[in-house]
């Protein structure tokens, strides 16, 4: 079957434009395997490898041998669309003065090519041909056979999204729900000929295409990968399945089998691959100081109070910070500058007056040889000990001699309330946290499901939108603060915190900044920790005390461990007191450019 389809708009670039070479090339799977009799372990195998490195790497992958007659239903389809009268023909053809319907799922009608006049049927599984005012009864028996054959694939393809990923079962389904959407299909049909005579349908010999997928229509979808344009077309009988919005994970650009951090993990990434200069993030307990470190960027966390959280969705109130990335301590320094200062719609903004945080800022040539002369540098001696990996705690040593050099006085520093943070921390976010999205109810925020009953109407629209990980620390934070466990944890995780906000009240008297890793690992592999949340709680334990304490942080890249292409990103975490925002840019702008770590760029981009 000759299947072409059109390109929308917003994926309308093309190879040409960009001076890249146009491959039709992508992921493409067999699922024969699964629907044979006797075990094909090889085949399946080799499907689900397909499937694991295109969910990783594209966000779809197209399947063949999929049990879903497409072209026998295309066939049947565009013979009853023949005999329908010609007004009916014209209301499932999407140009605008045919003032169609929108197919479900779609915000405005799918585009056709320009030098055709095709009729597009989209339709959704139940609900019939929607392009159609009153459902054609004739299309049922048809649709009730494609359908049902379609969900079984679509079952068995969420089996091996599972299997593979660590999608939890039912994720399309309740994606789908939350979502309104489901497996969209449009029908571009066959020039059907009855004998001698055309049936009127020829100038439509772009074939039959039906595109299944879980979001949106993928046709003429083309995107950029290894340096080359791929067109995701489906042919040949096959199926493109797109994930990419449910399910694709924001890769490392020092590794793009690794994580960039988060949950801001997005915005550093960006930054890291020079898509912008700066870029905003929000970190309740490292969620910008991490994800720096990993993507090799400079990272700010400010002080508590700095930078107004007016419009931030809540998740633990008394920790949540808006800070920034950029890919140079000047450029974060820009940023900041820009997003601080008081706002009478956050009542915990501070009135305190904002510095231009590039004063101070001064260049390489302008530096004195000990710029650093006199300052007082003090290296936590609980980061990077035990837990930590040897090449992180080596280039902190190392960063910390760089210091030294610069004329700072670097001595360790005792801090045993440190490894208590992490315990208090999980339990005064999750409590917060599940107070905050309470209001998400489907009253005044949030959707509200349809139910048969009372019961199912507050849970399913309590829970609607959240996934798996948000829930646990819900349910966490209910049992934390419920009656007869209030005091036992929440009190008691109270009291660590003023602890240690004492700690390092203490620590900054005796020195003017504090320094650690931002994290006790580099970046590690996607999925390698999906299964173990304990250990990626643990990740957290460099950066949650600052956020306990309300203190303002850096990140900048200074050195880098074995692994990926050409090694990965590690950062400094500098640590200083309350609006000592200017200070620590300072610091850090002095390292960075005595370092010259800001300079390097992740392989591929350094291809190019």
């Amino acid at each position: 079957m000759n299947a072409k389809t059109t390109k929308r708009k917003h994926h309308s670039l093309s190879a040409k434009n960009m001076g890249s070479e146009l491959i039709n090339t992508i992921p493409t799977v067999d699922l024969s395997p699964f629907f044979q009799s006797g075990d094909n372990e090889s085949g399946k195998g080799k499907a689900k490898e397909i499937i694991t490195h295109a969910c990783r790497t594209y966000g779809f992958f197209r399947i063949f041998s999929h049990g879903v007659p497409i072209t026998l239903s295309s066939i049947d389809l565009s013979k009853t669309f023949f005999h329908r009268p010609y007004e009916d023909k014209l209301k499932s053809c999407p140009v605008p003065e045919s003032n169609a319907p929108l197919p479900a799922g779609y915000m405005r009608q799918p585009e056709i090519s320009g030098n055709k006049n095709e009729y597009v049927l989209v339709f959704k599984p139940e609900l019939g041909f929607n392009v159609y005012l009153a459902e054609p009864t004739e299309f049922r028996s048809t649709l009730d056979e494609c359908f049902s054959q379609m969900s079984r694939t679509a079952l068995l393809v969420e089996r091996i999204l599972t299997e593979c990923m660590g999608v939890p079962p039912n994720f399309i389904k309740d994606y789908d729900e939350a979502r309104n959407t489901d497996f969209m299909v449009a029908l571009r049909y066959f020039a059907v000929t009855m004998g001698d005579e055309s049936s009127g349908l020829a100038e439509h010999q772009d074939g039959s295409c039906i595109s299944f997928v879980f979001q949106d229509d993928v046709g003429g979808l083309v995107v950029l990968t290894d340096g080359k344009w791929i067109s995701a077309e489906p042919s040949d009988d096959s199926i493109v399945v797109n994930i990419g919005d449910i399910l694709q994970v924001t890769a490392n650009p020092w590794d793009v089998s690794r994580v960039p951090g988060g949950s801001s993990g997005g915005s550093a990434a960006a930054v890291s691959a020079r898509q912008c200069l700066v870029s905003l993030g929000t970190d309740t307990g490292g969620s910008i100081r991490q994800p720096a470190s990993f993507c090799g960027v400079v990272g700010v966390k400010p002080t508590y109070g700095r930078v107004s959280r007016f419009g931030l969705m809540a998740y633990a109130s008394s920790l949540d910070v808006i800070g920034c990335f950029g890919s140079s301590v000047i450029d974060a320094a820009i940023l900041l500058s820009a997003i601080s200062g008081h706002d009478g719609l956050d009542a915990t903004s501070s009135k305190k007056v904002v510095p231009d945080y590039t004063d101070g800022l001064i260049s390489l040539n302008c530096m004195e040889s000990k710029p650093l002369e006199g300052m007082r540098v003090g290296l936590i001696q609980e980061t990077v000990g035990e837990g930590v990996d040897c090449g992180v705690a080596q280039s902190i040593q190392a960063a910390a001699s760089h210091l030294d050099h610069l004329g700072a006085r670097v001595t360790e520093v005792s801090m045993p309330s440190f490894s208590l943070g992490l315990p208090a921390y999980y339990i005064l976010a999750a409590s917060e946290a599940s107070s905050n999205l309470s209001r998400y109810d489907g009253v005044r925020y949030g959707n509200q499901i349809a139910a048969d009953e009372l019961n199912s109407l507050y849970g399913d629209s309590r829970s609607n939108g959240f996934g798996a990980e948000v829930k646990m620390r819900i349910l966490m934070g209910t049992y934390a603060l419920s009656a007869g466990y209030y005091d036992a944890y929440y009190k008691r995780a109270q009291q660590v915190r003023t602890l240690v906000q004492k700690s390092f009240k203490d620590a900054l008297d005796e020195n003017d900044i504090l320094i650690s890793p931002a994290a006790p690992s580099a970046a590690y592999k996607i999925g390698e920790k999906t299964n173990d949340p304990l250990a990626m709680y643990a990740g957290d334990i460099m950066t949650v005390n600052v956020n306990l304490a309300g203190l303002p942080a850096l990140v900048v890249p200074c050195g880098f461990v074995e692994g990926g292409p050409a090694g990965l990103p590690v950062g400094l975490q500098m640590i200083g007191s309350a609006f000592s925002e200017e200070k620590l840019l300072r610091v850090g702008h002095i390292f960075e450019q005595t370092l010259q770590n800001y300079r390097f760029v992740p392989p591929l981009l350094a291809e190019n």
